[in-house]
């Protein structure tokens, strides 16, 4: 019997060593599981930064397409001005033909006139000539007839003098006819070379303004192109930050489920750690951490209806360009170009950047995708450690469950071996060996207290075992629920997905409207060329005009009757000259009426910096928080820290 204790006291000794194996194995996992914890908290981290990246990135970009919408609307009511400036010109061109018609007309009467008055001065040239041949004949028959004549030749001396005194009047009212037509031709020359200026600088500034207007188109395409490959940008972005944002929410589901482990697994040496509280410590941090995401998104949500608002303003700010162009002039033009050539230039440097900055965004996306990829095998990994760990536990259970079939057959033989004992050495001795039976007695009383002792120390770590398996059972349902969990984000991210579908399919639609824009633009400039043609043909013309009116010049001055025509034309003008001051002056009316709406557009401009400058402000108060709560995470990492050497400590004790 004495072989058979020290049997089952060494198979006893050895299923203690197992069981220190299994703990040693327990704590081994358990500093693996430390080991993971702190790899998983540093990819918090750099999600986190990464995640802040994203969300400066993003910030930029939403400003820099607030800029290219500016500088779109601002080249569309630039584009919107030169417009009306070639409807202007157009009209003004159409008023200077119609004035030109009027001029070959009044030119014919002039012709009409002149060529009457040389034919007068030709009769007039006859008469005189046959009045001297009189004169002539009249003295010959002087010479020739008798004083009888005499008479008659006073009376032709007479006659003659008298026609001579007409002919010289004539000759001075026709003098003043000719000074006088003269001065109006003068006159008319003049004003021909002022429409011809006119016509000139207006010709000029309408070839300036299809020019610029080129370039507007141009700089809008370029812009348009951007605009889009920003959007594109955006839609990537927003989409990594989706991906940023569920790979934080995994490791922070993860962060909280490791703390649990080590708060269930943490054994207290010397006073007792207050491990609730750090857990309540946590879960206030967990809460504030949650409430600060939500206050993120409604700065978000506010921030996006400051940009409706602010798109909403996108009018306004056309208005004010467009009052601003009317004020301006055929100088300011050039400088505009020269500027918008010099911002051309930086914003394909910008462009640039922006790829360069794509491309290393395109690098950090792979870099997480690989790591996302080692995250699910580590959790594959956790996932078949418990899966040993469970087979493990129903091992320890079996194993439990047979060394209490064998305590109770043991104890069964002890009895007995004790009954049989005692009656056979009553039976074979009575006297001298009763001391003795009561040595062996009590030696093995005493063995039998200490095989109690040890039974009892293998069921208390049969019970700190079972604990350790409901734990780890409980970390299995945990995750469970965050596989279900994890399947759930999946079905939402599918629906989000589609989501972004259906908006790349409107971006789509949206690119097909800006083709047909393009093409009905590629319409507009072939009628421009078209017009750019026929002014062409008009300015031939009114070349041709110029050279018939210098040859017109020099046969105007004998005119005599287009004098009423010039007053009556010049009474016209000065008609006109009144109606063009009484639109000058409707004119100026309408400006300051513009101008007082531009001060009204200001002040609501200056309102909405406000409100923006007052939600940067509670942006960087976000942002204060933000880092204190990363500094509160950093001291709860210094306190688990804490915990795990104590948790060392317990180990080596127990080894």
């Amino acid at each position: 019997m004495g072989v058979l204790a020290t049997a089952h006291i060494r198979r006893l000794e050895e299923e203690l060593a197992d069981a220190k194996a299994a703990s040693a194995t327990f704590e081994a996992d358990l500093e693996s599981a430390l080991s993971r914890l702190h790899s998983v908290e540093e990819q918090l981290a750099s999600a986190q930064v990464e995640n802040n990246k994203f969300k400066s990135e993003i910030d930029t970009l939403n400003r820099q397409i607030d800029i290219l919408k500016s500088t779109n609307a601002a080249n569309e009511s630039e584009n919107e001005r030169l417009k009306k400036k070639i409807v202007q010109l157009t009209t003004i061109n159409k008023e200077q033909n119609e004035e030109l018609v009027k001029l070959r007309n009044e030119r014919d009467q002039l012709d009409n006139a002149y060529r009457e008055k040389a034919k007068q001065v030709d009769q007039l040239k006859d008469v005189v000539k046959t009045l001297e041949n009189k004169v002539d004949r009249m003295r010959q028959e002087l010479q020739t007839l008798n004083p009888v004549t005499h008479v008659k030749l006073i009376a032709t001396e007479t006659e003659r003098n008298t026609l001579r005194g007409e002919v010289t009047k004539l000759e001075k009212d026709l003098q003043l006819v000719k000074d006088q037509m003269k001065r109006k031709s003068d006159d008319f020359s003049t004003a021909l070379e002022d429409l011809a200026n006119a016509h000139r600088v207006s010709e000029d500034g309408r070839v300036n303004a299809l020019q610029e207007l080129e370039t507007r188109k141009f700089e809008i395409s370029d812009l348009q192109s951007r605009l889009d490959n920003a959007d594109q940008r955006l839609a990537a972005l927003q989409q990594e930050y989706l991906n940023a944002d569920k790979q934080r929410d995994i490791l922070h589901d993860s962060l909280r489920r490791f703390q649990s482990i080590i708060s269930r697994s943490v054994i207290p040496e010397g006073g007792p750690i207050d491990v609730q509280s750090i857990d309540v410590h946590v879960q206030k941090l967990l809460t504030r951490i949650d409430k600060l995401e939500r206050e993120r998104n409604e700065y978000r949500d506010s921030l996006s209806r400051m940009q409706r608002k602010a798109g909403e303003t996108v009018t306004v700010d056309k208005h004010e360009s467009l009052y601003r162009s009317i004020e301006e002039r055929v100088a300011d033009v050039e400088e505009g170009k020269r500027s918008v050539e010099l911002k051309l230039a930086s914003a394909k440097e910008l462009l640039r950047s922006q790829e360069e900055a794509l491309k290393i965004r395109d690098e950090e996306r792979r870099s997480m995708k690989s790591k996302i990829t080692a995250f699910e095998l580590e959790t594959r990994g956790k996932e078949a450690q418990i899966r040993h760990l469970n087979e493990l536990v129903k091992t320890l259970q079996a194993d439990l469950q047979n060394a209490q079939n064998e305590n109770r057959a043991l104890r069964d033989r002890e009895e007995k071996w004790e009954s049989t004992k005692i009656q056979s050495k009553i039976r074979d001795r009575d006297g001298a060996d009763e001391q003795r039976i009561s040595m062996l007695v009590s030696t093995f009383e005493i063995e039998k207290e200490k095989l109690n002792d040890a039974l009892k120390k293998l069921s208390a770590k049969l019970q700190i075992s079972e604990s350790k398996n409901a734990d780890l059972r409980e970390d299995a349902d945990r995750l469970k629920r965050d596989l279900a969990k994890a399947e759930r984000i999946e079905v939402e991210l599918r629906r989000n997905l589609e989501e972004q579908t259906r908006l790349a399919r409107e971006g789509q639609h949206l690119k097909d409207q800006l083709i047909m824009a393009q093409s009905d633009l590629a319409n507009a400039n072939n009628r421009k060329q078209q017009l750019e043609s026929e002014l062409m043909s008009l300015r031939s013309e009114l070349r041709d005009q110029k050279q018939r009116f210098s040859d017109a010049n020099s046969r105007i001055s004998d005119l005599e009757r287009q004098l009423q025509n010039s007053n009556n034309e010049k009474n016209r003008l000065a008609n006109r000259i009144s109606e063009l001051e009484k639109m000058i002056t409707s004119q100026r009316n309408i400006e300051s009426d513009l101008r007082y709406q531009l001060s009204n557009a200001a002040a609501e401009r200056k309102a909405l910096q406000n409100e923006l400058d007052d939600l940067r402000r509670r942006i960087t108060n976000f942002e204060t928080e933000k880092r204190g709560t990363q500094e509160k995470i950093a001291e709860l990492t210094r306190i688990r820290i804490t915990l795990v050497k104590r948790v060392e400590i317990v180990g080596f004790i127990f080894n």
